[in-house]
């Protein structure tokens, strides 16, 4: 839940519970009738004061059947030891996606010279430039609704719709299958919410149908 580092979201589900024991580091709480369960380690959880929510604790553990009892890691306990400092070190924000910007113009040292959905990858015209992961990097077009909308025949998922994609010094061509699908990818290391390639490749499966390729989606879980 909330924006990651590449300013994706995730789904919101809550539960109740109440407090039960508080410790110099920690507090435990019982279903009420909510309970954290298994996935649900180094989420949230919140208190209201105030009318209005604030983090109190992160979930660390609790009993096997996630029916009596969960211990939290308090955020007050650690905020001036560990909290604070971490905010202060960590790397300016990356900026948003520019959807008119010619990426095969722009060198970049790492995926921190980036926006967010895309990484620092080979540039076919030699260096590095930001590009989406398992793609060399290009320029958004127009708006597409399948790959053979656009002249290089590639169209993706940018947020909630989808453009045009022509990679650096690609001859063009023009696809007549694919389309655009709206899709979440995680990588543990850099996930990529904003782009999802599909197209034609002019090749065709067993049963004569088109064959889509997409870009490889590597799916991260939360483990308690």
């Amino acid at each position: 839940f909330g924006l990651d580092e590449e300013g994706g979201l995730g789904v919101k589900r809550t539960g109740s519970a109440s407090i039960t024991q508080v410790d110099s580091l920690d507090f435990v709480i019982g279903a009420a009738p909510a309970m954290s369960c298994d996935g649900d380690s180094g989420g949230p959880v919140f208190i209201t004061r105030n009318a209005s929510e604030e983090v109190a604790g992160i979930t660390a553990f609790g009993d096997a059947r996630c029916m009596v009892s969960g211990t939290n890691m308090r955020v007050d306990a650690y905020e001036a030891s560990f909290i604070t400092p971490t905010l202060a070190a960590s790397p300016s924000p990356r900026p948003a996606l520019d959807p008119s910007a010619d990426f095969c113009a722009t060198s970049c040292a790492g995926d921190a010279d980036c926006p967010l959905g895309m990484g620092c990858v080979p540039n076919p015209a030699g260096g590095m430039a930001c590009g989406p992961r398992g793609l060399p990097p290009g320029q958004l077009g127009g708006a597409c609704g399948s790959g053979g909308e656009c002249p290089s025949g590639m169209c993706l998922t940018v947020g909630t719709s989808c453009s045009c994609y022509a990679p650096c010094e690609t001859p063009m061509r023009h696809g007549d299958d694919g389309g655009c699908a709206v899709q979440r990818h995680h990588d543990a290391g850099d996930a990529l919410p904003l782009l999802v390639m599909a197209w034609g490749l002019g090749r065709t499966g067993r049963r004569g149908r088109r064959q889509r390729l997409r870009s490889p989606l590597v799916h991260r879980g939360l483990h308690r």
